[in-house]
């Protein structure tokens, strides 16, 4: 069987529902209150395609605070990811519009 691992990064405003959906894809799970992500948090997810019997995916998710005082720590959770997901609340305009910030 082949491996691979991809780092997925999650970057938006805070409180934006990235960890929800880190939560929710990985545990199936759901929490009303969250506390505050500090720094970051990292999750691992392992996916079986049926298309491809013989492949092994792992998913490394980097859950990165979006907070402006936490900025400086960003950086270098960004360096070797495969893919950035950008995440916005569609009940908070000034979520999507600072989406241009994150780039």
């Amino acid at each position: 069987m082949k491996s691979f691992i991809y780092k997925i990064a999650l970057l938006g405003d805070g409180g934006v529902g990235k960890t929800s959906l880190v939560l929710r894809y990985c545990e199936n799970a759901f929490k009303e209150n969250y506390m505050m992500t500090i720094g970051s948090n990292f999750s691992t997810k392992t996916v079986e395609l049926e298309e491809y019997p013989n492949y092994k995916i792992k998913l490394q998710i980097w859950d990165l605070a979006g907070q402006k005082h936490f900025s400086f720590v960003r950086p270098p959770f960004y360096r070797g990811s495969s893919g950035i997901l950008m995440i916005f609340d569609l009940t908070h305009r000034s979520s999507f519009q600072n989406l241009l910030n994150w780039k």
